[in-house]
């Protein structure tokens, strides 16, 4: 094959490179530019933007009128500043009227977020301010007992006039966010309005320009608080299976395995202040709580495992639902019986605490243990191996063999062994530790030894 050029091959690897560059970069740009200040001197006026702008579609969406009359202007730029200059001169009196459309667009193509308009003032200002626009409209139902209210002022307002003009009644705790310019205001509560109330929002004469003229009269708004569905559970349910978990007495507990989780789901969703505290379980455990994005539906789970037999309250919403741990698939294990027959003797022997052991020297001694478990598992030979354990100061035993067979609720374990004594009197003890499992792992509800005599 002809080797291609070298400098053909690098810009067939650049220029894929350069595209997804770019292509990542304007996927990290997606919020629309806005108008962040406005003014005018005796110089000429500049805008700052809150991101770099494509500066011919902003030329081409401004527009500058002197009283009403259209002025041809100059434009020069500094990153994020936009400076305009009248081509006549700033006049030393008058009221300059400064408009920027939509179509402007940032260097990633986003165009503004809404139609930008001001009035800047030249010499004595006489002009009293106005409300451009209340925002939401008269009469909206607020949607959250927090939504807030932006007003939009025809120019820079003296924000200490605002506080003192400003009311909200019924009282409620709020504080104001101002953009740079002093033009745009935004009520944001600071605690929740009462439901199903009529909160007047009144701005007085008060109000003034930084030039001191007075708002020409009084505005009043009226808006009504949402209407909140009284809390309820709407369902709730074993996760996994999808069983529903009622209201109920202890006598009517519901039968759940070890390592079940719940899922509830409300008939709205929550605030922070009733979610917290929301869930309790007695007796008291450990217990996380997953929260949807709506806050409306919640997953609660374990850490550990619950405890076979153990009977647990779930309190929501001041009801009660009661759970009882004794599912078939959390069984713990129990040693039931343990059997050892001598080399040499045909049956069995039962061993329990202080009973005799009897081995002699042989290499044919069977030790049978019985561990009750969950018909739906099984006891691995490794976990065994891992768990049991023999110790004596007067026997020596080996293990030869190691079979575990299987019955429908049991494992019976049987070890061939290599026994040798001192010809001493001692003790031997034999135990299983935390390392039996079965394979839903289920474990012995304690460590199990036995103690037994050996004459």
């Amino acid at each position: 094959m002809k080797a291609l050029p070298f400098r053909i091959i690098l810009y067939g690897q650049l220029i894929p490179a350069l595209l997804s560059c770019r292509f990542i970069e304007d996927l990290t740009h997606m919020e629309a530019p806005c108008v962040e200040s406005c003014t005018m001197d005796d110089e000429g006026g500049r805008m700052i933007f809150s991101q770099e702008m494509n500066r011919n579609l902003t030329e081409e969406a401004f527009s500058l009128t002197l009283d009403s009359e259209e002025q041809a202007v100059s434009f020069t730029w500094t990153v994020r500043t936009m400076e305009f200059t009248p081509i006549a001169g700033v006049a030393e009196n008058g009221i300059y009227s400064v408009t920027l459309s939509q179509s402007a667009e940032d260097r990633y193509g986003n165009s503004l977020a809404s139609d930008f308009s001001r009035s800047l003032y030249r010499g004595d200002d006489h002009i009293p301010p106005e409300i451009i626009t209340v925002s939401p409209a008269e009469y909206t139902v607020f949607s959250t007992p927090r939504d807030s209210v932006t007003y939009k002022f025809s120019e820079p307002v003296d924000t200490l006039s605002f506080t003192r003009a400003f009311s909200i009644s019924p009282d409620l705790l709020y504080h104001s966010v101002w953009d740079s310019d002093c033009c745009e205001v935004s009520i944001e509560l600071l605690e929740d309005c009462r439901t199903d109330r009529e909160y007047l929002y009144r701005i007085s004469s008060e109000l003034t320009d930084r030039s001191g003229n007075s708002l020409t009269a009084p505005s009043e708004t009226l808006y009504n608080s949402p209407v909140i569905e009284t809390l309820a559970v709407d369902e709730l349910f074993l996760t996994r299976s999808g069983t529903p978990v009622e209201v109920s007495d202890i006598s009517e507990a519901l039968m759940v395995e070890k390592d079940d989780s719940l899922t509830v789901r409300f008939n709205r969703g929550l605030s922070s202040e009733e979610r917290y505290g929301l869930v309790s379980i007695l007796p008291g455990i450990d217990l996380d709580q997953d929260w949807d994005s709506l806050f409306g539906e919640l997953s609660i789970t374990f850490p550990e495992p619950l405890s076979y037999g153990e009977v647990y309250e779930i309190i929501i919403l001041e009801n009660s639902y009661f759970l009882i741990c004794s599912g078939e698939g959390s069984i713990p294990l129990n040693v039931e019986s343990i059997r050892f027959k001598p080399d040499g003797e045909s049956g069995f022997r039962e061993l329990t605490l202080n009973s005799s052991l009897g081995a002699v020297d042989s290499d044919n001694a069977v030790l049978e243990i019985e561990i009750s478990r969950s018909p739906l598992s099984d006891i691995s030979m490794t976990s065994f191996l891992e768990s049991f354990s023999i110790s004596s100061g007067v026997l020596s035993i080996n293990f030869r063999t190691v079979n575990i067979n299987s019955e429908e609720d049991r494992a019976r374990v049987q070890i061939l062994m290599d026994v040798s004594g001192t010809g001493l009197p001692g003790t031997v003890t034999l135990s299983l530790d935390e390392n039996l499992r079965d394979s839903l792992n289920n474990r012995l509800a304690k460590d199990w030894a036995l103690t037994v005599l050996q004459p």
